[in-house]
C-alpha cells in the first residue's frame, strides 16, 4: 500500500521544503547563459555514491578551482566557471547566504546518487543544503524518507543532507541543480520560516515485500553470475527509488547479495559503506574528481 503522503507533510518539513519562489525565468536565464558558456563537465568527486552520468563543477570552492567539488568547511572563493556566467553569480549574491561552497550538478539521463547522509566528515556546524533547480523534467527526483520529492524550476529548496537518508535519481532528460552548501545565517533563517511543502510535489512508494526483495535479489544474482558485477550491484541500490526502505538500505541487498554467494571480501566491502554511506564518512576514502 502507498504511504499516505497528506498526513506527512508536517513530519517532512523538516527534511525538504521550498524556502523561495523567484519570479518565472530565473532558472531559463541561468540554464541559457550555462548553455552558452560550453562548460567542460568534471565527473562527480564522490564516485562510489554515484552511477555513472554524474557530472559537477564548482561556482565556489576553497582555493577557486571549479574542477575541485570535494567539499569541506572553508570560507569559498569563485571559480574561474562562476566568472563566465555573470547573471547567474548575481542571482547567487543577492541572496545574501554565507556560503560554503557552491556547485553545478548535472544528472545525464538514468543517473542516479546512491542514499546516502552528508556533512558526517566535516565540522559540526550549523548548515544546510539548498538547490535552485536551472533544468529539469518531470522524472527527476530527489528520494528520502519513503517519498519521491520532485523540485520544480524557479525555486530555491531546502534539504537537511546530515539528518535524513537521501539520494536522486533522473528518468528523464539532462537534470542539472546549483547545489548551495551554506551555513545558516539571518538570511537563511528568514527563508526557512517562510517554507512550503505542496503534496502535489511529493509521490509516495511502497513498502517491500519479502517476495518483492527476493525477486530483486534473483535478479541481480543471475547478473553476478554472468560477470555483471557492477550491474548486479546497480539493479539492487535502484531499489532505493522504487520502494518505501523504512528500517532497511538497498546497500543492505548489496551485502546479502554477495553473503548468498560467499564472498566474504565484498561483504566486508559492502559493510564498510554501509557504516560510510549511512553513519560516519571519512576523508581518507573520498577522491577528487578526474
Amino acid at each position: 500500500m502507498l504511504n499516505n503522503v497528506c498526513n506527512s507533510i508536517e513530519k517532512f518539513l523538516p527534511a525538504v521544503s521550498r524556502v523561495k519562489k523567484f519570479d518565472a525565468g530565473v532558472s531559463k536565464i541561468i540554464a541559457d547563459e550555462i548553455k552558452e558558456a560550453n562548460l567542460d563537465w568534471k565527473n562527480f568527486s564522490y564516485s562510489e555514491y554515484v552511477s555513472e552520468g554524474v557530472h559537477s563543477l564548482s561556482l565556489y570552492s576553497s582555493n577557486g578551482d571549479s574542477s575541485n567539488t570535494l567539499i569541506k568547511d572553508c570560507t569559498p572563493e569563485p571559480t574561474d566557471v562562476l566568472a563566465k556566467l555573470p547573471k547567474t553569480e548575481k542571482i547567487i549574491e543577492d541572496l545574501g547566504l554565507d556560503l560554503m561552497w557552491v556547485r553545478l550538478n548535472l544528472l545525464r539521463p538514468g543517473a542516479c546518487l546512491w542514499e546516502h547522509r552528508d556533512y558526517s566528515e566535516l565540522e559540526d556546524k550549523k548548515r544546510l543544503r539548498l538547490h535552485l533547480p536551472v533544468q529539469t523534467n518531470d522524472e527527476a527526483f530527489l528520494i528520502l524518507e519513503g517519498r519521491k520529492v520532485h523540485m520544480h524550476e524557479d525555486a530555491l529548496w531546502k534539504l537537511n543532507p546530515a539528518d535524513y537518508i537521501h539520494g536522486a535519481v533522473n528518468n528523464g532528460s539532462d537534470r542539472i541543480h546549483i547545489v548551495f552548501d551554506c551555513y545558516v545565517n539571518e538570511n537563511l533563517e528568514n527563508m526557512v520560516r517562510q517554507e512550503v511543502l505542496d503534496e502535489a510535489w511529493i509521490r509516495g512508494m511502497q513498502t517491500p515485500t519479502d517476495d518483492d526483495l527476493n525477486t530483486k535479489l534473483v535478479s541481480a544474482l543471475r547478473l553476478y553470475q554472468q560477470d555483471r558485477k557492477k550491474e548486479a550491484e546497480e539493479t539492487l541500490l535502484r531499489s532505493f527509488y522504487n520502494y518505501d526502505f523504512t528500517g532497511k538500505s538497498s546497500l543492505d541487498l548489496v551485502r546479502e547479495m554477495y553473503y548468498l554467494m560467499g564472498d566474504k571480501d565484498q561483504v566486508g566491502v559492502w559493510e564498510n559503506r554501509i557504516t560510510r554511506f549511512l553513519k560516519q564518512e571519512s576523508f581518507e576514502f573520498l577522491t577528487p574528481a578526474s
